[in-house]
């Protein structure tokens, strides 16, 4: 069964899980079976259970305008019910990282913040560790540190992503030092001189051995590799087997995902509305290599070329909708294959069923961001028309997160 007729099966034993066989081999591709069970390249067919959460928790960022709608954005976001709040890290598009999470702390009180998603390329550990350490403090413990290889932070400056190793020193190096602990980072051993709290890290990944390293040393991951059934479960498969291997309790790890969300009345015309953002998309999901990333052969060949003719000043770009990178997922029909992959559009019970079969994937929390039209009203749409009827079966869990605005 190939990525795009698996997406769109209904599991019937969903809340099996792959972590037994991560553990095990993971040096297999893995295949899904008509009978919705997984099995391995040696042909066995592994049913080991997995607890699921039953509701996930929700996340979201915004792109605003200056800074004060970023904290009345805030506001709302968490009055709404929002677990989450994230901003971006990205110096040459949006304001400084640092001093708008700074701010966010101040005008809330309940909901996590964290960077969605910050880099090894434009800080060095210490300066990364210092500031979340304060904001930690400043916060009451509800800050998290989300680390990627760089995207727009650092292509904008002329600078290259990270490498898996230098992404892992960075992320082991931050942590260390939040902890109060001693680091060596390039050779060179550092230490923060003053009492700190300790800060969560979480990985951002879009690749197997990113998955694998966040399973590893992370708190939580951020998955971007794509909403369909096999890319979902493989990479749960991957950060548990991952922190299983390394002695670690897999259910330690938090499992989110990261997704647009569009309500709409059709599907398919959301995909070529917002054929800017899925070429963004694809191309931080696919710069590295298309290999281990369910990518069908029909489809290689476009996303080279998206990613050579990429324009990364168009990078999400609100203000032109990035028309380029749109006309390369547009021109060469990536909009079918793109488009269910890593967007969610359609009517509000479409991308709720959506979400419902990734959290029973083993996905644990859901983030997303409000960048089409107005922030504050898209952030309490999606709260009112997605994640208070998700809640309404569970509702202690909505008590714990007020009400819908």
């Amino acid at each position: 069964m190939n990525d795009e007729s698996a997406a769109r099966t209904t599991p019937t034993r969903v809340r099996k899980a792959l972590v037994a066989f991560a553990s095990r081999t993971h040096k297999g591709r893995i295949a899904f079976t008509s009978g919705n069970t997984i099995r391995d390249d040696q042909g066995s067919d592994r049913d080991e259970l997995w607890p699921m959460t039953t509701v996930a928790k929700f996340g979201i960022a915004a792109a605003c305008p200056d800074m004060a709608t970023y904290k009345a954005w805030a506001i709302a976001a968490e009055e709404a019910g929002y677990d989450l709040l994230g901003y971006g890290d990205s110096q040459c598009l949006i304001p400084e990282m640092n001093v708008a999470l700074a701010a966010l702390a101040g005008v809330t009180s309940r909901a996590l913040l964290c960077p969605t998603v910050s880099n090894p390329i434009t800080r060095h550990p210490t300066v990364a560790a210092s500031a979340f350490a304060a904001l930690q403090e400043l916060s009451a413990g509800r800050t998290r540190f989300c680390l990627g290889s760089g995207d727009s932070a650092a292509l904008s400056i002329g600078e290259r992503p990270s490498t898996l190793r230098e992404l892992e020193d960075f992320g082991r190096a931050f942590a260390a030092l939040t902890r109060g602990e001693r680091a060596t980072y390039h050779g060179r051993e550092v230490r923060l001189e003053w009492s700190t709290r300790a800060v969560p890290l979480w990985i951002a990944a879009g690749g197997p051995r990113t998955m694998e390293l966040a399973g590893t040393i992370a708190d939580g991951v951020l998955l971007g590799a794509g909403l369909s059934e096999p890319v979902v479960r493989d990479a749960v498969a991957r950060v548990r087997g991952a922190a299983q291997r390394a002695g670690r309790d897999p259910e330690t790890v938090e499992i989110w995902i990261f997704s647009k969300v569009y309500l709409s009345e059709s599907e398919e015309a959301a995909w070529h509305e917002l054929a800017y953002t899925l070429a963004a998309s694809a191309h931080h999901a696919f710069r590295h290599s298309l290999d281990g990333k369910f990518v069908p052969e029909r489809w290689r060949v476009p996303l080279e070329q998206l990613q050579r003719d990429y324009v990364v000043n168009e990078h999400n770009n609100l203000a032109n909708q990035g028309e380029r990178n749109a006309q390369l997922v547009v021109e060469s029909g990536l909009t079918e294959f793109l488009g269910p992959r890593f967007l969610l559009a359609g009517p509000p019970a479409r991308v709720r069923a959506r979400i419902a079969e990734m959290v029973d994937w083993g996905v644990t929390g859901f983030f997303t961001s409000a960048m089409f039209g107005d922030p504050i009203g898209m952030t309490r749409a999606i709260a009112r028309d997605v994640i208070a009827p998700m809640r309404s079966a569970n509702p202690g869990r909505a008590r714990n997160h007020g009400g819908v605005m």
